[in-house]
């Protein structure tokens, strides 16, 4: 399901290193031509949370380490695949909570930071910003349900 992507950074010691892996796994998995195995590891990262919720004392901190990456990475493809399950503010504060400690001035592009201030989507800052963004999958779907609302 994640053959071809690298996410041995999640286990470095930098919190932006393991932001950056989850994003970039989510944004693997949101490829178009990736929605069967997308499908099959939210399946799967389930199945394995909740195997780990019977036996989670006999793992060692290293596989405690990947199931939590493979928590982080189904729980936003999960949020962000709801279909009216989370508002946009729901899903930044989520983003947030998730790379509180890895932000960085040009680490992450903070697309929903003033939930209160009024923006266009077709405004030529606001674009130039998601067209910077390496993850152009995950920018799509957060386009989508903003298009949505």
């Amino acid at each position: 399901m994640l053959h071809g992507f690298d996410y041995t950074a999640f286990f470095g010691k930098s919190d932006l290193e393991r932001a950056k892996a989850i994003s970039g796994g989510v944004d693997f998995l949101q490829a178009p031509e990736r929605e069967e195995p997308k499908k099959l590891f939210i399946k799967e990262a389930l199945l394995l949370r909740q195997a780990l919720s019977l036996c989670q004392s006999l793992l060692n901190y290293e596989q405690r380490l990947e199931a939590a990456y493979f928590e982080a990475v189904r729980t936003l493809l999960t949020r962000i695949e709801g279909k009216g399950k989370m508002s946009l503010r729901e899903i930044n504060a989520r983003i947030n909570e998730l790379l509180k400690q890895s932000i960085k001035s040009d680490g992450v592009i903070n697309l929903f930071s003033d939930v209160e201030e009024e923006f266009s989507l077709f405004d030529p800052k606001f674009l130039e910003e998601i067209s910077r963004m390496k993850e152009r999958n995950f920018a799509v779907e957060l386009l989508r349900k903003l298009i949505a609302e």
